[in-house]
Parts: structure tokens; sequence; C-alpha cells
């Protein structure tokens, strides 16, 4: 894990967020994903992961949280 946490730390350094994105969710980890492009005011790119039909159940709940917090 110790691994992936600095690729994606140097992936996001490095603003190659589509490839740091691919990671997150191919790792599961897609609420850091989200809270990546949420940092960056990106939020487009961050519904844009958080598509409920396209991951886990549990997206939703993250897309709701997304949705608080831009408003």
């Amino acid at each position: 894990m110790m691994f992936l946490s600095i690729l994606f730390q140097t992936l996001v350094e490095e603003d190659n967020l589509r490839q740091a994105e691919h990671y997150f969710i191919e790792g599961g980890d897609w609420k850091q994903c989200i809270n990546m492009y949420r940092q960056r005011d990106m939020w487009d790119e961050a519904y844009r992961v958080n598509k409920p039909e396209k991951y886990s159940d549990h997206s939703f709940v993250c897309f709701n949280n997304v949705s608080f917090l831009s408003n």
C-alpha cells in the first residue's frame, strides 16, 4: 500500500490527475479520487467520477456529499 500512496502522491503532484484517477478507482478509493478533484475546485470531474451507475452502490452516498459540499 505504501507504493500506491507514493504513486498517487507523485501523479497528483505532477498534475497527472486522470492517471491518478485511474489508480484511485482501480484501488477502490473513489472517495480520495473525488477529494482530489474537489480540492482543486474541479467539480465537474468530481461529479463525473462519481456516477452511481459507474461504480459501487456506495458512490451514491459520496455523490450526495459532493452535492452538499458544492452548494
